[in-house]
């Protein structure tokens, strides 16, 4: 068991080391690894979580640009994925700001969901809409977040950080509709550094906040 505490926390190690190198401007470029096999733990099901987030999210893309007809199967699986991430949060911030966590991040996804749609339907004025929502719903979760005074993150801060999620987005779908298939998988790649040090931000605000839950 010990061992394979050591093999997971340097795993830890060289991961934050490269998304720290690629997110070098972030506020909270310097989150340490985790101190115990438990919030080691905790971190690698954050971190799994938003990766499905990211994954699922391209899976979108192309099934929409491509007209094929799993599209709606995996719609289904990014809204059930954001209730995932809620139920993450129920032990240490009680049920009812995970559900509202939960209702925050569904919508936060279903306004990606539009801004692919209107994309793919050249629609200026539906995509100038999202991109506004986007913006709300970014300010609506860091506010959410922002109640319960993190050691680690700022609302400002938070809140920049979930709408660049969208801008993220925006990139693949640009890059997948003009056929340059590389800087897809590159915008696809920096998304999802970007979210799982996102994931890494919030799994240390609760490590810190809660440190009796993290003994062991």
């Amino acid at each position: 068991m010990k061992s394979f505490a050591v093999v997971l926390t340097l795993m830890m190690v060289i991961g934050l080391s490269g998304i720290s190198s690629a997110q070098s401007t972030d506020k909270s470029a310097k989150i340490p690894p985790p101190s115990s096999q438990s919030a080691i733990t905790f971190r690698l099901a954050l971190r799994e979580l938003w990766q499905y987030q990211v994954t699922w999210m391209r899976s979108y893309i192309v099934s929409t640009l491509a007209d094929l007809e799993d599209r709606d199967i995996v719609k289904d699986k990014l809204i059930k994925n954001q209730e995932k991430i809620g139920n993450a949060v129920k032990p240490y911030y009680g049920i009812i700001a995970g559900r509202r966590l939960a209702s925050l991040l569904r919508e936060h996804i279903l306004i990606a969901i539009e801004i692919v749609r209107a994309k793919k339907e050249k629609d200026g004025q539906a995509l100038k809409e999202a991109r506004e929502k986007g913006r709300q719903y970014a300010e609506r979760i860091s506010n959410l977040f922002g109640r319960v005074k993190s050691p680690v993150w700022d609302k400002e801060h938070l809140q920049e950080m979930f709408y660049k999620h969208l801008e993220y987005i925006d990139r693949q779908v640009d890059f997948r509709l003009q056929k340059e298939w590389m800087s897809e998988i590159k915008a696809y790649d920096d998304g999802l550094a970007h979210v799982l040090w996102l994931s890494d931000v919030l799994a240390e605000s609760i490590v810190r906040q809660f440190p009796d839950k993290f003994k062991q």
